[in-house]
This record gives structure tokens, sequence and C-alpha cells, in this order.
């Protein structure tokens, strides 16, 4: 089976385990069969998304040519079938976005999650027309939207069996895709002060208020503003310790989702950010790795158990040097982040 990965990114297995890098336009093809599916795609709009600019016997002798190449390319002449009709071959292939699509239908909230890598043919150059990077866009927006319906699914029902530390995770990762979300923005601020942890709730808070201030010059909220509000006065509650059933399993590539940021990391959308917010996310996302990377060194310098004792471990607020004041609060939410890993 050849595989074909287009969430995050772009890369195609083919049966023998090796992968090849083809040409912008055969990508472009593929990456059109992928979006129609089992529909498939007339040869002729095929030929004129691909080659808008080429009469049409020109068009019709291209889109030959990458057939050929396409099957040559991955070493199996039953890729593509059809001849009026193009699609791809559910025989021969298998597609990580079909996987998702599939999921979202079937209910499976969680298969959703885990698929989702990223967005759909992330920071993938496409050779076509305009009607094609409008086709393409659809099904990006399209399965962006599975994935935060499955988020936002997760995240309740985990709040509806008061397991607020696995719901803060996942209004966490949806925070991550709708950063200047005033609605989402709260539910994770609740769901942190839910599961005992103020100082996570009340840093979440002042990121989102920032994110709000700096780029939309507005306020928050007035929901948001009171539970924060409510948040500040309240004396702190005593902490607790999370129990194994309130965590989400780790599951694949989304292993790591307890120390997703609340800000997300810089995607093909990032250009039409406004340059402010681009750069902070830039920044937090480099900070976030770094927080990352710490966490995971930790058990590496410590292969005897018995050497670390956990209460004597103490994690500062990481300092903020980026020259950006508004994210001086960043530092205590990676502080929280390193801490629960140990």
């Amino acid at each position: 089976m050849l595989r074909i990965n287009t969430l995050g990114g772009w890369n195609i297995t083919r049966t023998d385990g090796t992968t090849r890098a083809i040409p912008a336009q055969r990508v472009s093809f593929l990456a059109l069969l992928v979006t129609a599916g089992v529909r498939g795609v007339q040869r002729d709009k095929a030929s004129a998304l691909l080659w808008p600019e080429s009469p049409d016997e020109n068009a019709r002798h291209s889109i030959g040519q990458v057939l050929y190449a396409v099957r040559r390319d991955v070493a199996s002449a039953d890729i593509v079938v059809g001849t009026t009709t193009l699609r791809l071959n559910p025989d021969v292939v298998v597609c990580d976005a079909w996987e998702l699509d599939a999921a979202a239908r079937a209910g499976d909230v969680a298969k959703v999650a885990e698929l989702y890598a990223g967005h759909f043919l992330d920071g993938v150059r496409l050779r076509g027309s305009a009607e094609l990077d409008h086709v393409i866009d659809a099904e990006r927006a399209r399965l962006a939207t599975l994935h935060t319906q499955a988020l936002e699914s997760l995240a309740r029902v985990a709040s509806s069996e008061r397991k607020a530390h696995a719901a803060a995770v996942w209004w966490r990762r949806l925070a991550a895709h709708e950063p200047l979300s005033s609605r989402i923005a709260l539910e994770l601020v609740a769901s942190l002060a839910a599961a005992g942890d103020r100082t996570a709730a009340l840093d979440a808070a002042r990121v989102h208020e920032t994110l709000v201030r700096d780029e939309l010059g507005a306020a928050p909220d007035p929901a948001f503003s009171a539970l924060v509000e409510r948040l500040t006065r309240e004396p702190a509650p005593a902490s607790r310790s999370v129990t194994r059933e309130e965590q989400p399993a780790p599951r694949g590539r989304a292993s790591a989702v307890e120390a997703e940021p609340l800000v997300p990391a810089p995607d093909v959308a990032a250009a039409k950010r406004p340059p402010r917010l681009t750069r902070r996310l830039t920044l937090t996302a480099i900070g976030a790795a770094v927080c990352l990377s710490v966490a995971a060194g930790v058990p590496r310098l410590f292969r005897n158990a018995s050497v670390m004792d956990t209460k004597r471990v103490y994690v500062a607020w990481f300092e903020n040097r980026t020259g950006d004041p508004g994210l001086g609060q960043v530092g205590g939410i990676a502080r929280d982040w390193v801490s629960q890993g140990l």
C-alpha cells in the first residue's frame, strides 16, 4: 500500500517503505485527487485547474504526462484509476486526511484528535490556478473544523465526568488553534481553576488578555473578564494531585498534548496575521519547545529512580528574555508544564 500524509505537510511512502520527493506539479495533481476522494475529478476539470493558461489540447497532453510520471514515481500502475473521471485507487492508497474524515463520520473524536498533525498541506506550495487554491483552502478549512469540533467534544466529555485536568488539556489545544477566542479562553481558565491550578488559570488569562488587547485593540468578552476578576479575588484553593484517570491516554503523535502551549506555532495562515501577533506566536512557540526539551531530558539525567526525590524538585518561573514584555506571563505557564512533566 502507498501512504499519503497531507496533514501538517506532504509525504508519500511507497510500498517498499521508501519515500521520494516528486515535483510540485505532480504533488498538485495528487493533492487534487486526495481532495476529490471517492468522487474523483473530471479529467478536463483537472487539466483546467492545473494548467489554466494552456490551450485545451496542451493541457490534456500534460495531464497524460503527469499520470505516467506519477505511476512511475510510486512504482504502481494502479495508483490512479478511471479515464474520464480520475480518482486515487483506495485499494492501493491510504491517506491520513481520508482516515480523519472517516473517523469524524464514525464519531470517533479521539481518533480525529490523534490524526490531526497540522493543517492540510501545511507549507506545501502547489502549482495551478487560483481555483485550485480555493479547492485546497476549502478542504483545509473543513478538516480543521472537524478537528476543532473533536477537541471541544473531548473537552466537554471530560468536564461532564469531572476530569478537570483532562478537560484543561483539550481546551488548551483548542486555544492553540484559536488564541483570540474569549469563549475558548474562558473554558480553559475555568477548567484550570476547577482542577485547583489557579496560578495556571490566571497565567492563561493574562496571555489571552494581552493578545486580544494588542492584536484586536479591544477588551476580552465581559464573561471572561468577570471570571478572571472572581479568580483574582478568591483565595487560592489547596492543590491536589492528578489521578491517572483524569489524564488522557498517550496517543501517538498527540502523546505530548499535556505540554501543548496556549499560543499556537506559526502556520500557513501566519502571513495573514498582523506582524506583532506572528512575532509573538513565534517567540512563544520557541519558548515552549525549549520547555519540552528540558522536560524530556530530565528522566535521562536520573536513570536510577532511587536517586531522584520528586518532592525536592523545584521548577522556577522561566525568565522572559525575548524583549517583549507581553510574554512575561508565559514563563509561569512553562513552569507548570515542566512541573507536571516531572
